[in-house]
């Protein structure tokens, strides 16, 4: 893969985690205020999610960072 193909694949990733990790994120507060016994399963689940979602985040960024490139670039 040329170095161009794998920089187009990585920022495509990077915003696609970026607006995943946005969903979550305000999904989780909204969760928090309903504060129902009922959500702390899925709670559970979505928070992580969001966990997942930060670290394949900062490894992208990893990435990001060997090919020189500048995040949201």
């Amino acid at each position: 893969m040329r170095r161009s193909e794998l920089v187009s694949k990585i920022e495509a990733a990077g915003r696609e985690l970026a607006a995943a990790k946005n969903a979550l994120d305000s999904l989780l507060r909204d969760m928090e205020v309903a504060s129902c016994t009922e959500t702390t399963p899925v709670t559970v689940v979505v928070e992580e999610a969001f966990a997942r979602i930060q670290s394949a985040q900062d490894e992208l960024l990893a990435l990001q960072q060997l090919l020189r490139l500048k995040p949201g670039s």
